[in-house]
């Protein structure tokens, strides 16, 4: 078993999806192993909370910064800022709240991409599951073609002498960014092309919402300049990170599900 952990082949037969009919626990109530990597996830929203929760000190003024931090502050200013004129010591409480939002931004988008990077590899690595999908000629190749690897997945199979027992695909395809988990249209694709999860449906009123972070954390990394990075506050990101929780939470559920299936 590669995936739900906390259950073995006995106890999967017994609640699985094949036969939930017959297992005692209705289907909607139906307690499922939480991954690891769901885990790793909320761990990881935990330190966006943190970083808003300080924030929101910024904008309340219960955050002190005494003389001892103003001069270490303009110290460093002359050591690697120059002259930069743009942020001043006064300032060092708007500066620090943005910072703090803009960092929230990109610790959502690195949570999703952290999830859906561990969860892809762990499952396209497993030599059971893999076996599965390539006798499914259909979705494999469909697979194949969506992310133009068939030449790629050739030269793995060579490498490894033709065989996909230990071929670790995962790995090799997340590693060389053919499978890029930044990008939504590649976890969208891939979610339905092998698992039939539509993402979008999951909560579509906030698929917008969640699409615009992605682009906004664009704008934060490569230092480009836009005036949508200011109509972020503490509740906005909230918002938004609370539904790509329970886009998660819900896709890790049906991909134990699948993925268990017998």
């Amino acid at each position: 078993m590669i995936y739900g952990y906390l259950l073995d082949k006995a106890e999967i037969s017994t609640c699985g999806r094949s036969r939930v009919s017959s297992c005692d626990t209705p289907r909607e109530l139906y307690e499922y192993p939480p991954s690891e990597e769901l885990l790793n996830f909320n761990n990881n929203l935990s330190k966006v909370a943190l970083l808003l929760t300080t924030s929101e000190k910024c904008l309340k003024s219960t955050i002190i910064f005494d003389s001892e931090d103003m001069d270490s502050f303009a110290n460093m200013k002359k050591t690697f800022y120059h002259n930069c004129s743009d942020i001043q010591t006064q300032d060092m409480k708007s500066s620090f709240y943005q910072i703090l939002i803009e960092q929230s931004i990109v610790s959502v988008i690195s949570s999703w991409e952290c999830y859906f990077y561990d969860i892809f590899e762990r499952i396209l690595n497993d030599d059971e599951f893999l076996a599965k999908l390539t006798n499914d000629d259909e979705t494999f190749n469909k697979f194949l073609n969506l992310f133009n690897i068939q030449t790629v997945y050739a030269s793995f199979l060579e490498a490894n002498q033709g065989s996909i027992i230990g071929l670790k695909l995962g790995t090799k395809l997340l590693e060389k960014k053919k499978i890029n988990c930044q990008d939504t249209d590649h976890v969208k694709d891939l979610l339905k092309t092998l698992f039939n999860i539509k993402i979008v449906e999951i909560e579509p009123k906030s698929w917008n919402s969640i699409y615009n972070l992605f682009q906004d954390r664009h704008t934060i990394i490569h230092n480009k300049k836009s005036s949508m990075i200011n109509e972020y506050n503490k509740e906005k990101i909230e918002k938004i990170a609370s539904s790509i929780y329970n886009y998660i939470k819900y896709i890790d559920k049906r991909l134990f599900i699948i993925v268990n299936d017998e």
